[in-house]
C-alpha cells in the first residue's frame, strides 16, 4: 500500500482485481500472437548484440593492417634507430681507444686516457645524451610528426658508422708495424659525436613512439586506433633491438676479425 494513503479492504481489493486483468490480457496476447512480447523483445535486442560484437571483432580484425599501413613509416623509423644503435654501441664504440695512450712507467695510477676508465666514460657519454634527446621531446617545438621526416632521420644516422669506424678504433689482429693515425685522431671529438649519437637515439626514438600513436600529431590517425598504433609501434620497437643485437655480433666480427664471442 502506498505510504501516503491509509490501509483498507477496499483498496487491496481493487489492486489484486487490476493485478488479475493484466495476467488475463498477458494471456490473451501469448495466445494470439504465440510469443510473449517481452520474450520477443529480449530475442531481438539479444541478436542486435551478437551483429554488433561480431562488427566489432571483424572491424578489429581488419584495423590491425589499417593502422599498420598508416604508420609503416613511423614503425619502420623507430625500428631502424635501435637497428643502428645496437649494431654500433657497444661492439664499435668500445673498442675505441684514447689517442693519449698511458705510458707504461704510469700502468696502474689512475689515468682517465687507461682503456677500463676510458670505455666507462664512453658508456656514461652516451646515456647523458640519451637522457638529453627524451628530455628534448619534453618542448613541442623539439618534437617531429612527419613520419616521413622522422625516416629520413633516422636513415641518416646511419652516418654514425663510418664516423666512429674513422676513430682510434682498437684492432687485436692489426700489428704496431701496420697501424696509422686515425682520420678522427682526438678523444674530444669522439666524445663529440658519442654524444649527438646519444641525443639523437633518444629524440628520433621517442619523437616516433610519440608521434605513431597520437592521433593529435598522426592526423591520419583515429582515436579507436590508438591503442593498436602503440602495440605497433612498440613491437617495431623491440623488433629493432632484436635485429640491432644479431648485427653488433657481425659488426664486432669484421671490426676486431675475430671471433666476436669470445674476442
Amino acid at each position: 500500500v502506498h505510504p501516503h494513503l491509509a490501509p483498507s479492504t477496499a483498496v487491496e481489493e481493487n489492486e489484486e482485481a487490476e493485478i488479475e486483468e493484466a495476467e488475463a490480457e498477458a494471456e490473451e496476447e501469448t495466445d494470439d500472437e504465440g510469443v510473449h512480447p517481452m520474450s520477443s523483445s529480449m530475442t531481438e535486442s539479444g541478436h542486435l548484440l551478437a551483429v554488433h560484437v561480431e562488427s566489432q571483432v571483424r572491424d578489429a580484425d581488419v584495423s590491425v593492417w589499417t593502422v599498420a599501413k598508416v604508420n609503416v613509416l613511423y614503425n619502420i623509423a623507430v625500428g631502424y634507430v635501435f637497428i643502428v644503435t645496437l649494431a654500433i654501441f657497444p661492439p664499435i664504440t668500445a673498442s675505441v681507444r684514447s689517442t693519449h695512450p698511458v705510458p707504461p712507467a704510469n700502468h696502474g695510477r689512475f689515468s682517465i686516457y687507461s682503456p677500463i676508465l676510458f670505455t666507462s666514460l664512453h658508456f656514461l657519454v652516451f646515456n647523458i645524451g640519451d637522457y638529453i634527446g627524451r628530455a628534448l621531446c619534453s618542448n613541442p617545438r623539439f618534437v617531429v610528426s612527419s613520419g616521413r621526416r622522422l625516416l629520413s632521420m633516422s636513415l641518416l644516422r646511419t652516418i654514425f658508422i663510418p664516423l666512429f669506424l674513422a676513430c682510434n678504433v682498437q684492432r687485436p689482429s692489426a700489428t704496431p708495424s701496420s697501424t696509422s693515425p686515425p682520420l678522427i685522431n682526438s678523444d674530444f671529438l669522439f666524445f663529440f659525436i658519442l654524444l649527438a649519437f646519444g641525443i639523437t637515439n633518444g629524440l628520433v626514438g621517442t619523437t616516433c613512439m610519440i608521434a605513431a600513436s597520437s592521433p593529435i600529431h598522426n592526423r591520419r590517425l583515429k582515436k579507436e586506433q590508438v591503442e593498436i598504433a602503440a602495440t605497433s609501434a612498440q613491437f617495431s620497437l623491440v623488433g629493432g633491438l632484436a635485429v640491432g643485437s644479431v648485427f653488433s655480433f657481425g659488426v664486432k666480427a669484421a671490426v676486431c676479425q675475430c671471433n666476436p664471442f669470445i674476442g
